[in-house]
């Protein structure tokens, strides 16, 4: 009878074992597994899946274990290493750790600096050729104003540059070939003053201006008319009595070609402001087709090559004054319209001066020409 009870205590124990108890662990793993899915709506994951059963298994592990991420062995590193600056107080850009930081730093700095003096190397580099041209013209001009002012006892550079200059000065040109209409001598003062307008538009368009206030279209325009300018003085200067060079004619008006350009590239509203990047080219273009007119009026009178022109004097200059009246009326900028004004009211001033006399005055139709060029030349002037 004993052995009976005994056998069915262990027969229950062993129901129980297999009954009671995984029922018991399914309904843990259930409970868990709900909570999981409910905490994590990114899983999605079913509680009646099987699928998800080893995750199941894994989180409540984690959760009888106690284990978190502040105290597991994955964390302590990170918090070893925020205690160790804690504790010696020592800040970022303190630690070696950020020298290779401070020395592209530093590398940046350098290299905005040499980049800023990079810039300014190369635009004084690009001014150096207008620079240089304008020296050279400089050169030529005063060798034929003043043969002698360039020779010098020993060879050196001014003195190789103006070797072929020829000996026939600015006066003297106008001497063996006098006109009508040849402005006086202090007119041709011009031609400093637009040297001296160069040097400071170059100067401080190379040193303070960033970016320049003249661009590299600009900068060869300018070139181009120094050099044309310095081509026609050599023309010029081999010039003699009763044997004009063709040279002088058909050079010069190359200067206000090339000086016009930047003014022709741009609206008229634009070319004719009076900025320092605009009178250098007005002062410069407007003298010199003047000086192109005068030129072509030279050569009609004393060049041969036209007979029908050759020896007419008031012919000659109603040429002349017909091409002025044509840039008169044009009007253009407070620049050229002073030019214009300047030069002509110079010739009637000339004209009166050195006339033969009244009666001549009055007999000449070429001074009426060039009284009603200059009255319009200074209406022009006068306008707004």
């Amino acid at each position: 009878m004993r052995v009976s009870v005994s056998l069915c205590f262990i027969a229950v124990g062993v129901v129980d074992a297999f009954t009671v108890g995984p029922l018991h662990g399914a309904s843990r793993i259930v409970a868990s597994n709900t909570a999981l899915s409910t905490g994590n709506s990114k899983l999605n994951l079913s509680s009646s899946g099987t699928g998800n059963q080893p995750i199941q298994k894994v989180r409540t592990f984690l959760e009888d274990s106690g284990i978190t991420k502040g105290a597991s062995i994955l964390y302590q590193p990170i918090q070893q290493a925020g205690k160790f600056v804690e504790d010696t107080g020592t800040s970022i850009k303190e630690s070696k750790f950020y020298e290779p930081i401070r020395q592209a730093e530093e590398f940046l700095e350098d290299t905005g600096i040499i980049m800023k003096a990079s810039r300014f190397i190369i635009r004084v580099a690009n001014h150096l050729p207008a620079m240089a041209s304008l020296y050279y013209f400089g050169l030529i001009s005063m060798a034929s104003m003043m043969p002698g002012a360039t020779a010098m006892p020993k060879p050196n550079l001014m003195s190789v540059l103006t070797a072929n200059v020829g000996p026939t000065t600015n006066g003297q040109f106008s001497a063996f070939f006098p006109t009508l209409v040849t402005p006086p001598s202090f007119i041709f003062l011009v031609w400093p003053l637009i040297a001296a307008v160069q040097v400071f538009s170059l100067t401080v368009s190379s040193l303070l201006g960033d970016p320049p206030i003249l661009d590299q279209g600009n900068l060869s325009a300018l070139s181009l008319s120094n050099l044309a300018a310095a081509a026609w003085l050599f023309a010029s200067s081999r010039a003699s009595e009763g044997m004009l060079p063709l040279g002088s004619t058909l050079i010069l008006p190359l200067v206000p070609f090339f000086a016009s350009y930047p003014l022709r590239r741009t609206s008229a509203v634009k070319a004719n402001r009076f900025k320092l990047n605009k009178i250098v080219f007005q002062l410069f273009s407007g003298f010199t087709t003047l000086a192109s007119f005068l030129a072509f009026a030279v050569e009609l009178q004393h060049g041969g090559r036209i007979p029908f022109f050759t020896g007419r004097p008031e012919l000659c200059a109603g040429v002349f004054l017909g091409l002025y009246q044509m840039t008169a009326l044009r009007g253009g900028s407070i620049t050229k319209r002073f030019v214009n004004a300047a030069a002509i009211s110079g010739i009637v001033a000339k004209r009166i001066v050195e006339g033969a006399g009244v009666s001549a005055l009055l007999l000449s139709p070429s001074f009426y020409g060039a009284l009603y060029v200059a009255y319009t030349a200074l209406l022009k002037l006068s306008a707004s």
